[in-house]
């Protein structure tokens, strides 16, 4: 009895395609399908999307209190930094630095040019305090 289950249950495939391996229209669609008309102007194609480097990003108007919130995090984590540099506490600053890295990349665009300007003075100098500390060592 399952044998003739297993025939009767039997999985048949159809081809669907509509052209055949050397590409001509198949028989049974032949009547439904019409070859395209090579003079014929083609489509447009679609934009090729634009890669978030290349977007230019709108600025936030610039809110004071998030501002004056987000600098004051900014000056803290450097002054932060500052104290371990200055202790000796190499580690410490640059655990310090690398978290000043992080928010400049995740807030990258999104802020205003008061905001943006601040971050990277502040990380610039004392990334550059960091070297000169090292070298001494």
């Amino acid at each position: 009895m399952p044998e003739d289950k297993k025939a009767d249950s039997a999985i048949k495939v159809t081809d669907k395609r509509l052209f055949t391996a050397d590409g001509d229209i198949r028989e049974e669609y032949r009547g439904t399908v019409k070859p395209a008309d090579p003079s014929a102007p083609r489509p447009e194609p679609p934009p090729e999307p634009v890669k978030p480097e290349e977007k230019k990003a709108k600025k936030p108007a610039a809110d004071p209190q998030t501002e004056s919130t987000f600098m004051s995090l900014i000056e803290l984590l450097v002054y932060q930094a500052s104290v371990a540099l200055q202790s000796q506490q190499v580690e410490g600053a640059r655990q310090l630095i690398d978290i000043i890295d992080m928010l400049a990349d995740k807030t990258a665009g999104n802020l205003s040019e008061t905001e943006e300007e601040f971050l990277e003075s502040r990380r610039g100098a004392l990334k550059l305090a960091y070297v000169q500390r090292t070298k001494r060592i």
